[in-house]
C-alpha cells in the first residue's frame, strides 16, 4: 500500500511539473519574438514581481499571526 502511494505521489508530482512546465513555456512564447535586451528587461520585471508578491504574502502572513495571538 505504501509503495502504491508513492508510485501515486511521483505520478502527481510529475504531472504537476509537466503542467507548469509547459505553462510557463506558453507564457513565455511571446516573450521570445522580442529583442535579447527587451527578454531581459521583462524576466527582470517578473522576478521583480513574484519577490514582491512574496513579501506582500509574508507581511500578510505575520499581521494575522500576530492578531492571532
Amino acid at each position: 500500500m505504501e509503495n502504491q502511494q508513492a508510485d501515486y505521489r511521483q505520478a502527481l508530482y510529475s504531472l504537476t511539473h509537466s503542467v507548469y512546465r509547459a505553462g510557463v513555456g506558453l507564457g513565455r512564447a511571446p516573450m521570445s519574438m522580442l529583442p535579447r535586451e527587451s527578454q531581459q528587461e521583462f524576466k527582470a520585471a517578473g522576478t521583480e514581481f513574484v519577490s514582491g508578491l512574496a513579501k506582500l504574502a509574508y507581511g500578510f502572513a505575520t499581521t494575522l499571526d500576530k492578531m492571532a495571538r
